[in-house]
């Protein structure tokens, strides 16, 4: 039986709202067997009400539970051929012991295994108090056994039409999608629909047009913070990543850093999470310290670690190399600069288009996402940041829709986000990353991480058998980009050549010249895959590579 994605990926899944009394704590304690030695003090903590009573952390695997719900036939699940798999339980803050909780459980993510194979089902449900504080997150994995053979990657490259072109009179193998990915069809008619049948400025309008707009503006907000598992409220929608870095930039790091104080940036950065926090140590006087790498174009987590001493009041780190397709362990790195006090800015443009993410769990200060990378249309992209950060900052550009009220005696602005959207927003662009955020969702993230580590396996062994050909980045668990270069040929010369065989590779120092430098390479070609890219485009790709190989050694 093939799921409907879709449909499963937004179930909406019944909220629980659950008065917990200290009866039930100390319930739940004895029932795992807590008390059972009534010698042992520690364990009375658990269950003697009139002590200073306490909650098994692992109560939040039980509280707020939305039952079986996979049992509903709108699932489209075979709910009698269901197996559980693992589960992990994150503490946010210490459970309490009584009082008003409620839970949401949502889908994160399907790995479809193929026909016959079953599927992996990922959800999450996340424990929050009255207020809305979160105290913890528990995440399950279900094997569904009776489901599977959903993705077509076939018909899914159907879905772009500039893939079927040709450029040179060759049929075009697009490899440069770390510079942007193509969009697929939704996209481009959801943008396409948004000028033809509801096109207006959005807020404050009372007229149809207007609130249609708004709402779909508002509806793509939502989608994104979705994908990201993050709260819309604290999403910033914006031009993509340059803009949100110099948002954080400007807004956050100009008016805290002071002289003394250390940025601390790896050298994989982009030169868009580089050149922002050199201008802001200009004009503090702040210093910048350079996180180094290995050989093999990972991260040296030692030295990285080292490095955050007291001075350090910033780190800007990317989640994935846009030449090295390095990823890095974010989620352990910002748990240690959080110890040391150290403000986390983690760019996640090469992120976002091929795994599934958890900015909530990875634990930062700040994420940053850009949409053209994403099948979403150019001009889009997010930051996301923690609340206290979004309601200390100042607004970084002025204009309308972010103020409450303007008088020339002080301007009231409005709330986060909407006082760092200054202006008219991209809005067909937004309504498009939408429709982008919908179509990556019904693939299943999982789905396209595994198709790519499956095309990135083939091209980087055909690659190895090219001669003279020096791949730089072989850290483990890279994602799908391959930068090379070929002995006695340049990068702009054969990346001209391969055009003309209709490869789109990228040649030059993709915008990260210091770690081009630590190589000791002027320039490389990137090749960089996604999923609607076919393993015989790769060996077109290799064949076309030998050819000019031949024209230029």
């Amino acid at each position: 039986m093939a799921i409907d994605y879709e449909n499963l990926l937004n179930f909406p899944i019944p909220e629980v709202r659950q008065t917990l009394t200290r009866r039930d704590t100390v319930f739940y304690a004895l029932s795992i067997g807590f008390g059972y030695d009534p010698m042992d003090e520690r364990q009375l903590d658990f269950v003697d009400h009139h002590r200073n009573l306490q909650a098994v952390p692992s109560m939040a695997a039980v509280l707020c539970h939305p039952g079986f719900w996979l049992r509903d036939p709108r699932t489209g699940v075979d709910a009698v051929r269901l197996v559980h798999g693992e589960q992990e339980i994150e503490i946010h803050k210490p459970l309490p012991v009584e009082g008003v909780l409620v839970g949401r459980t949502r889908v994160t993510g399907i790995v479809d295994k193929g026909e016959g194979k079953g599927a992996l089902l990922y959800s999450e449900k996340q424990v929050r108090d009255e207020v809305g504080s979160l105290i913890a997150s528990a995440r399950a994995t279900t094997f569904l056994r009776g489901d599977g053979g959903r993705v077509d990657w076939g018909r899914v490259r159907a879905d772009f039409p500039l893939l079927m072109r040709q450029v040179h009179g060759k049929p075009l193998v697009y490899l440069d999608n770390a510079n942007t990915s193509q969009k697929p069809l939704p996209v481009i008619a959801a943008q396409d629909e948004f000028y033809r049948r509801y096109n207006a400025n959005v807020s404050r309008a009372v007229h149809a047009l207007g609130t249609e707009a708004t709402d779909a503006y508002e509806a793509a907000r939502a989608k994104l913070a979705g994908f990201l598992n993050v709260r819309a409220d604290e999403l910033v929608l914006c031009s993509g990543t340059t803009f949100a870095i110099n948002l954080v930039a400007y807004s956050w790091a100009l008016p805290r850093l002071k002289e003394g104080d250390t940025i601390l940036v790896s050298r994989m950065e982009h030169h868009a999470n580089i050149v922002p926090w050199q201008l802001v140590a200009q004009r503090t006087g702040a210093r910048i310290r350079v996180a180094e790498l290995l050989p093999d174009g990972s991260l040296d987590l030692e030295g990285l670690y080292r490095a955050m001493t007291g001075e350090v009041k910033l780190l800007a780190v990317a989640h994935v190399s846009n030449v090295l397709g390095t990823v890095n362990p974010v989620r352990e790195i910002c748990r240690e600069a959080r110890r040391r006090g150290i403000v986390t800015v983690v760019d996640g443009s090469q992120a976002a288009p091929h795994m599934r993410l958890d900015v909530a769990a990875i634990g930062c200060d700040f994420y940053a996402v850009t949409g053209h990378k994403m099948c979403g249309p150019t001009g889009t992209g997010a930051l996301w940041a923690r609340r206290e950060h979004l309601e200390a900052m100042p607004p970084f550009i002025g204009g309308g829709e972010m103020i409450k009220e303007v008088s020339f005696e002080g301007t009231v602005f409005n709330d986060p986000p909407h006082k760092f959207e200054a202006g008219t927003p991209n809005i067909a662009g937004f309504v498009g990353l939408g429709a982008a955020v919908d179509y990556l969702q019904r693939l299943g993230m999982d789905n396209v991480a595994a198709r790519e580590a499956g095309l990135l396996a083939h091209a980087t062994e055909a690659l190895q058998a090219v001669p003279g050909l020096r791949i730089l980045g072989t850290a483990p668990g890279k994602a799908a980009v391959i930068s090379f270069l070929v002995e006695g040929a340049h990068a702009h010369d054969m990346a001209t050549l391969l055009d003309l065989e209709g490869v789109a590779v990228r040649s030059g120092q993709h915008c990260a010249h210091p770690l081009l430098q630590y190589f000791g390479v002027a320039a490389t070609l990137r090749a960089s895959l996604a999923f609607y890219n076919t393993h015989e485009e790769i060996d077109r790709f290799v064949e076309a590579l030998l050819k000019v190989r031949r024209l230029l050694c």
